[in-house]
């Protein structure tokens, strides 16, 4: 990542251990359908191409001729995808809080591990479980309410993990990029309730607020624990 706080913390001679699909162009464009395209795929929907390309189209072409009712190939592949990206970043938390614990690691370390759940499609039950029958809908909230369920779980078996090792201190910081899309009659903003969960090995919380704006969150960490007086901004959902 090419970003002031990662600039920073090199600075100060940080590690850094990241899993992400925002680094990683084939991750970003492996999700099919359910992610971002390659730019080439832009002009080939502008041609005949994109009865091809569109997967529900196809759905819909097998049904009329051949009554078939298995979701199109690239539904599944996309999809599969989904579900083996999030069981990867499971894996890279993990490596991490065993790689890098115990007294004999000193070098300060940035981990970073993004997810795609409780995002839809919603393909695992509260327990972690594979639904085989599941579709990539949107709209389903008790989907939505389940993977929300898993990950509970998920954050306490992470947090015990982190915190196992007593002797690095730690500052864990554990944030959603927005929140359930699909209220009905419902003002957007809810739509931006998003997690923001923090801990600090000196329990020193002072200048976090409940309803803090996700923007200021490293700033308030570089200021508290860097010193380096940056500005807070204002608590809104768009910034001006």
């Amino acid at each position: 990542m090419d970003n002031l706080l990662f600039r920073f913390l090199k600075n100060e001679e940080y590690q850094f251990s990241n899993f992400s699909l925002f680094e990683n162009e084939n991750l970003l464009t492996g999700f099919g359908f359910l992610g971002v395209e390659k730019p080439v795929n832009w002009l080939r929907r502008m041609t005949m191409e994109r009865i091809y390309l569109n997967p529900w189209l196809q759905a819909k072409i097998t049904r009329f001729f051949w009554g078939a009712k298995k979701q199109p190939p690239l539904i599944t592949k996309s999809m599969r995808s989904f579900r083996e990206y999030n069981d990867k970043a499971l894996q890279h938390i993990f490596s991490d809080c065993k790689k890098f614990s115990g007294p004999g690691v000193t070098s300060p370390l940035f981990s970073y591990t993004h997810f795609m759940i409780p995002h839809d499609p919603y393909q695992v039950d509260k327990n972690g479980n594979f639904i085989a029958s599941s579709q990539p809908s949107t709209h389903d909230m008790n989907g939505y309410l389940e993977q929300v369920k898993y990950c509970n779980k998920l954050i306490r078996q992470i947090s015990d993990c982190l915190l196992s090792d007593p002797t690095r201190k730690k500052i864990i910081i554990i944030q959603g990029d927005h929140g359930y899309r699909y209220y009905s009659n419902a003002p957007i903003s809810r739509q931006y309730g998003a997690l923001n969960a923090i801990y600090f090995y000196n329990n020193d919380y002072s200048g976090i607020t409940k309803n803090m704006s996700l923007v200021n969150t490293y700033r308030i960490v570089l200021n508290k624990f860097f010193g380096a007086q940056l500005p807070i901004l204002k608590d809104s959902i768009i910034q001006n």
